[in-house]
């Protein structure tokens, strides 16, 4: 599974990340029968992030992430984290970020669930 998870990583971060000096936020879901996959690509992003002179934040939840804290960010990478557990802030300041170009994103796993999960609502706008 890490050679999997190094593959894929490698190819999106090719696409998106191919200038030095990037700012990434990681958006990770922490624990579970997926922390092997959540861990693999944190230690690779960690290494390419050394590699490129990159800057990485690593959170696990989405209470940091606003229209300013967003702004500083060249890359978002959702990585395991599901689309439906998002603050109300978070998700508007995110619907902003992409929709107004203000960064990329790469979402991965968890972060492809569509409909309704461990009770809350389906996220319209993810799903759509």
């Amino acid at each position: 599974m890490k050679r999997f998870v190094i593959l894929v990583l490698t190819l999106a971060c090719a696409i998106s990340c191919h200038q030095e000096g990037k700012n990434i936020l990681v958006l990770t879901e922490k624990g579970g029968i997926h922390e092997p996959f959540v861990e693999a690509g944190l230690q690779w992003l960690d290494s390419l992030a050394k590699e490129k002179s990159y800057s990485l934040t690593v959170i696990n939840v989405t209470e940091p992430m606003n229209a300013t804290s967003l702004k500083g960010y060249d890359l978002i990478i959702q990585l395991n984290y599901p689309p439906y557990m998002w603050t109300d802030e978070a998700a508007a300041s995110f619907i902003d970020y992409i929709e107004d170009g203000w960064g990329s994103w790469i979402g991965f796993h968890h972060a492809s669930l569509l409909g309704e999960f461990d009770g809350y609502p389906m996220w319209e706008w993810a799903s759509e």
